[in-house]
């Protein structure tokens, strides 16, 4: 018996159902082709840095509890190191009205509180101010702020659409910051 005829007997009378059937083997080989070397690959590095967190986590915990408090102290005397006396305070100001102008942007003023914190040695300044310029110029200053080596935490940053001279479109950019000092320059 010869096959071709009835292969075209078979194509002929059911081609439609024979594409989709192609088309669906098609389709499921190019899904386990990008399961296989897309995803699974992603998979494995994500499970292996898992498997190092989880060993890291297991060896902190391994550590007796005199061990972990004076790992708590070096930590805390490394941090507190790193933090400016309070005689730096109007330098943090400078440094905030000199990133703006090199942003092209310009602050009216800065509000601030203290607040101490007296278990941990430190003062809390929270400062307030605002800049209006463009999307771009005040990106580069938020870039600026969190490349600075000073220690400053974005509480809370808010964005509102203003207008410039001739109608510019132009953003308005409210900041609340918080940054810490050492206590010993305090007076």
């Amino acid at each position: 018996m010869n096959r071709k005829p009835v292969l075209v007997a078979v194509w002929s009378a059911h081609r439609f159902l024979l594409m989709g059937l192609a088309g669906l083997l098609g389709l499921n080989i190019l899904l386990f082709s990008l399961l296989n070397f897309g995803v699974a690959p992603k998979l494995e590095k994500t499970e292996r840095s898992l498997a190092l967190l989880q060993q890291q986590l297991r060896t902190s915990e391994a550590l007796a509890p005199q061990q972990a408090y004076e790992q708590g102290v070096k930590d805390y005397a490394s941090f507190s190191a790193l933090l400016p006396s309070l005689r730096d305070f109007s330098e943090l100001i400078g440094d905030l009205y000199v990133l703006a102008e090199q942003s092209n942007l310009e602050i009216s003023q800065i509000g601030y509180t203290q607040k101490e914190l007296p278990d941990s040695g430190l003062l809390a300044y929270a400062l307030k101010f605002s800049l209006t310029g463009t999307y771009d110029e005040l990106k580069r200053f938020i870039y600026g702020l969190e490349e600075s080596k000073r220690l400053v935490v974005i509480e809370q940053m808010t964005l509102n659409a203003a207008r410039g001279e001739e109608g510019a479109a132009l953003v308005s950019l409210s900041l609340s910051l918080t940054t810490y000092f050492g206590m010993e320059g305090k007076e």
